[in-house]
């Protein structure tokens, strides 16, 4: 990855943001605010959409510091599953689906890497 500072004007004030670029991720610290952003497939498959077939993947690589369910647990839609942290930014992770959690692949201090498995899920049925 790379790692670098910009100075950045707004209102005539300027402001020192420090980046660091890995894989398809940029970010951006601001004062005491961290910005993450990914770049992302234009179409990308419903797989890739991320979590829509129950697979909760890494969003970058970290370190899992929260696991909020355990297999068996019933999961709403953007419920927070776990966080995971990288370079003193926290990240949740979230359920992009109503489901049951079948499987926890992680713990708490684990070491992950961008798009591992963390956790697996069962879909609710959809109405036909």
């Amino acid at each position: 990855g790379t790692r670098g500072e910009l100075r950045v004007v707004t209102a005539e004030v300027q402001h020192r943001v420090r980046y660091a670029r890995a894989g398809q991720q940029l970010f951006l610290d601001v004062g005491s605010q961290t910005a993450t952003f990914e770049e992302v497939k234009a179409h990308a498959t419903r797989k890739e959409a991320g979590g829509r077939d129950g697979r909760v993947t890494a969003p970058m690589n970290g370190r899992v510091i929260a696991v909020q369910v355990a297999p068996g647990d019933h999961v709403a839609r953007g419920q927070v599953l776990l966080v995971v942290e990288a370079m003193k930014m926290q990240s949740p992770v979230l359920a992009e689906l109503d489901g049951q959690v079948s499987e926890v692949l992680v713990a708490v201090q684990s070491q992950v890497s961008a798009r591992q498995l963390l956790i697996a899920m069962t879909p609710d049925a959809r109405p036909a």
